[in-house]
């Protein structure tokens, strides 16, 4: 797949760059031989031309209003008409309001120079995501009260199947931001025929020897502005952008650890576990009040 990402951006560079003058050029085409069929001509090559020209530019039009509504970040229109000038005016508001064009530095003083705030902007992420401290807490053995049983630990601990990622792949939504290798879910559906294979394989290497290789572990950090006229990196809020395969790997090992949860988590946690409710607490409360 990293072979084929060069390709594939000279593909798009080739077929969809400056997507709407082609798009327009494209309609002028077809509407100028649209014209002469109605004018009478219907030569069998002139029809086979027309057809061939909406079709083109029926993919064309689609392409351009994925292109907007993905820049754009409007995800509610999945079907109907083109509204390229909306989504692209979107596109201009989100550009404009997500710019830094001013930050302050850790000591204090501001800075509108773009290597500036580049280097602010790493230094506050690294210092936030670097553990100072290499104590490590240790545990007495009397205070782990639930311990995995010994058949949820064959069940953790079996290999990873093929209909697992795929049932994984399926279940994904779509319309989400990729990560660095620029493969998005969409991607992966629509090819999941031909590349099942090797992302099945590299899936079950990251499982078999516990390492999950850079390349699939790498993430793309995107700022997303809390406030309006910010000056100070603590006023974004940063999301994470993960590789497809990153999620694969993450989305299975939830899966396998949900079942285990009930049965290693006390009685006291009543929410964020699978059958249980946050209300629990309240009723509890209710009942002990009222006693």
């Amino acid at each position: 797949m990293k072979k084929l990402k060069g390709r594939l951006k000279q593909l798009n560079t080739d077929e969809f760059s400056n997507i709407s003058t082609k798009l327009i050029e494209k309609n002028h085409e077809l509407v100028a031989v649209q014209a002469e069929v109605l004018n009478g001509n219907l030569d069998r090559v002139l029809l086979s031309k027309a057809r061939s020209l909406e079709k083109e530019f029926a993919m064309l039009s689609k392409a351009e209003r994925l292109l907007f509504r993905s820049k754009s970040r409007a995800t509610w229109a999945k079907k109907g008409d083109s509204s390229t000038s909306y989504f692209h005016s979107c596109m201009q508001m989100y550009h404009i309001k997500s710019r830094i064009t001013m930050i302050k530095g850790v000591d204090g003083c501001t800075t509108s120079e773009a290597d500036e705030i580049q280097k602010t902007a790493t230094d506050f992420y690294k210092t936030l995501f670097t553990d100072s401290s290499n104590e490590i807490m240790e545990l007495p053995s009397d205070a782990i009260v639930h311990r995995v049983k010994e058949e949820d630990k064959v069940w953790l601990t079996t290999s990873i199947r093929e209909y697992e990622i795929e049932n994984v792949v399926v279940s994904m939504k779509k319309d989400k931001a990729p990560g660095p290798d620029g493969y998005s879910v969409e991607f992966y559906k629509d090819t999941w025929p031909i590349i099942k294979a090797s992302v099945c394989a590299a899936v079950k290497i990251c499982f078999c020897t516990g390492i999950m290789p850079k390349y699939i572990n790498s993430t793309t950090l995107s700022l997303i502005p809390e406030v309006k006229n910010l000056v100070d990196m603590k006023q974004f809020r940063s999301i994470a952008c993960c590789n497809t395969v990153y999620k694969i790997v993450s989305t299975i090992v939830a899966g396998r650890l949900k079942r285990v949860l009930n049965g290693i988590i006390g009685v006291q946690q009543s929410a964020y576990v699978p059958g249980r409710r946050i209300t629990y607490g309240i009723l509890v409360m209710q009942k002990l009040m009222l006693a």
